[in-house]
């Protein structure tokens, strides 16, 4: 739950221009934080395929963040890369057996 929430303050982009010496390693920092409770919260492959795909949204923030060029990749993309791979070492497979079987 935790994991949730800081993934849905990324989404949370607000205009901190005046607040920048302050703020500005915030969303790195959540995003760090996203990983160790990945981390923290490890099954099986699932958890290495959700630190990739947090990892490389990771990057991309970082990268965006203190370099401003991110391959021109919109941050709602990376914001909503770091609750999938949330999603996917939690529950994925439950949500996906249920759509398969339930429906088919």
């Amino acid at each position: 739950m935790t994991a949730y929430m800081s993934a849905m303050v990324l989404f949370f982009d607000v205009e901190y221009a005046t607040l920048v010496p302050v703020l500005l390693h915030t969303k790195p920092l959540m995003g760090l934080f996203i990983i160790m409770l990945i981390v923290l919260n490890r099954k099986d492959t699932r958890t290495w395929v959700s630190l990739g795909i947090a990892s490389v949204a990771l990057l991309f923030l970082v990268l965006r963040t203190y370099f401003g060029s991110a391959l021109m990749i919109p941050e709602w993309v990376l914001y909503t890369s770091f609750v999938f791979a949330i999603w996917y070492n939690g529950n994925f497979r439950y949500f996906y057996r249920y759509i398969r079987f339930r429906l088919a």
